[in-house]
């Protein structure tokens, strides 16, 4: 969505692209969620209701290495490995 994107896109600009690649209706909670992620890990700017991805070419890899960070940090089975 953001990551092929270099110029600032706003809010319902990113919602309409993520149901166009997606070919569905997206709810804008699960879009406010996967941005603020983005945000907290420092992978998204957000300057005057614009969002822009600080290094458009890696989001999608540094969202998934994230990702997989976070998922081994809430399995217990998974602590101490």
């Amino acid at each position: 969505m953001l990551g092929g994107s270099v110029a600032p896109m706003k809010f319902d600009q990113v919602q309409s692209r993520a149901e166009r690649l997606l070919r569905r209706e997206v709810p804008i909670y699960q879009v406010r969620l996967v941005m603020r992620f983005w945000s907290v890990q420092g992978l998204l700017q957000h300057r005057r209701a614009r969002f822009m991805a600080k290094a458009p070419r890696d989001l999608k890899a540094e969202s998934a290495e994230f990702f997989v960070e976070l998922a081994k940090q809430s399995n217990p089975l998974r602590r101490g490995r």
